[in-house]
């Protein structure tokens, strides 16, 4: 291969650090995909490759994400031959060789429970496989099993399943790639939450908001599921708190719809209608422009949005609002009738809560979700 080349595909990279758009990111990483694939190119494809995983699942776009997972795990052994190489290149947007690997593994499972179209047998074989790939390297399974036990959750598994994936988190060491104290505090909080402990879970979150934090994501994610939980235990002044704080860290965050779209539903719930309708002005278009990229993420949004529209309804016949182009109900002059927005999204809603139902085998998304989701979700 020519040295131009391998140059090519590492100012791609570079200028992909320079955005601040995990979207914009993962597109000039995926073009450095291409031209190594073109150029035979292993070392650089790993390079690439990593980035496009990291950028694409921070912008939830599960799907480029997840096919870079399966690249990398597919061709870890030649990966493993290669490595020479792959520790000279300069590291650009993801990880050196084998963290690179390890997180494919950490991240393959949240990809596959994201898209329903990936069946729970694929699921369940990538878990195993990946536990695999990090005995052979030494990496601890930790995060492994973090994922494991946020996918139980996210699909309804039964309650023994869910604190089966716990235990093992538990029972494991921390590893090189899952060393966040504020990540490893927020899966606690999750759990505690899930459990139904919320004075466990607020000194979990407490502790998660004065750790060291390494995550963009973990402070944020934890104060939209407390702000639920403390409204449901009627301690309202403090549920505003975690909501004010959460939001406030995540309404600048391009990949952090679900979070968001907790508070959106914490403001509806709270009555808080002007703070809630900004917020719906606000994230409703993030949501929009997935446009499939992430089902999971887009359930959870417009679950969000037709729990304000039905506040909404009760209120005014049509709401201003500046949607993309692409969007079904489209208008130019951005106003929108809200019964057919919440026909809309009701319906978008249940079409998805089927599908992750017909995968995950119960109806747990149909029955519970549709109906009132847990503070966690």
């Amino acid at each position: 291969m020519a040295p131009d080349h391998a140059d090519r595909i590492l100012t791609l990279l570079r200028q992909a650090c320079t955005l601040q758009d995990p979207s914009d990111r993962r597109e000039l990483a995926e073009q450095a995909c291409e031209l190594a694939d073109f150029h035979d190119d292993l070392a650089c494809g790993y390079q690439a490759r990593v980035a496009v995983l990291e950028w694409g699942a921070n912008a939830r776009h599960a799907r480029p994400a997840l096919a870079s997972c399966i690249w990398l795990l597919a061709n870890a052994t030649a990966i493993e031959q290669a490595q020479e190489r792959i520790s000279k290149l300069p590291q650009l947007g993801g990880y050196r060789y084998p963290d690179g690997l390890l997180r494919a593994g950490k991240w393959v499972v949240a990809l596959c429970c994201w898209l329903p179209e990936v069946a729970h047998s694929q699921l369940d074989a990538a878990h195993e496989r990946t536990l695999e790939l990090f005995s052979r390297h030494g990496g601890s399974p930790r995060g492994l099993h973090d994922n494991r036990h946020g996918a139980a959750m996210a699909m309804g598994e039964p309650r023994a399943e869910v604190r089966r994936h716990w235990r093992l988190w538990e029972q494991s060491p921390t590893g090189r790639v899952d060393d966040c104290p504020t990540c490893q505090l927020s899966s606690a909080t999750h759990n505690a939450l899930f459990e139904g402990r919320l004075d466990e879970a607020r000194q979990l979150a407490g502790r998660a908001m004065s750790s060291e934090k390494r995550c963009d994501g973990s402070q944020f994610a934890i104060c939209g599921s407390m702000a639920l939980a403390l409204q449901d235990a009627g301690a309202l002044e403090e549920a505003d708190r975690s909501h004010r704080l959460g939001y406030a860290l995540g309404s600048a965050q391009t990949h952090c719809i679900e979070h968001n779209a907790q508070h959106l539903r914490y403001a509806t719930r709270r009555g808080d209608y002007q703070r809630a309708r900004a917020i719906f002005e606000a994230e409703l278009p993030r949501v929009l422009r997935l446009a499939g990229a992430c089902p999971l993420s887009e359930l959870r949004g417009f679950l969000a949005a037709r729990l304000f529209l039905q506040e909404a309804a009760g209120r005014a016949a049509d709401i201003t609002i500046e949607l993309p182009a692409t969007f079904p109900l489209w208008s130019h002059d951005g106003r929108y009738d809200v019964d057919e927005l919440l026909a809309w999204f009701d319906a978008r809603a249940r079409e998805l809560a089927l599908r992750f139902d017909e995968r995950n085998g119960n109806d747990w998304c149909t029955a519970t979700l549709l109906d009132s989701p847990p503070c966690w979700f």
